[in-house]
């Protein structure tokens, strides 16, 4: 993978890392909303990252599973 990639990933999981816990400890309960599906985000950003990692080293079998 490019660095340029590996940057922007890395970049993207400290924002959405940061924001999860600002909104799920903040005073209002409302909010715990907003961090949850920001978790959801994350999952599928890191799932979007392995897929993209993995073909590019060439591992197609793995990317079905």
């Amino acid at each position: 993978m490019k660095k340029s990639t590996k940057i922007s990933f890395t970049v993207i999981y400290i924002i959405l890392i940061v924001g999860i816990i600002q909104f799920n400890f903040d005073e209002n309960y409302l909010n715990d909303y907003i961090g949850s599906y920001l978790m959801l985000v994350l999952m599928l950003v890191t799932a979007v990252h392995t897929i993209m990692r993995e073909r590019s080293e060439g591992k197609k079998k793995n990317l079905y599973i």
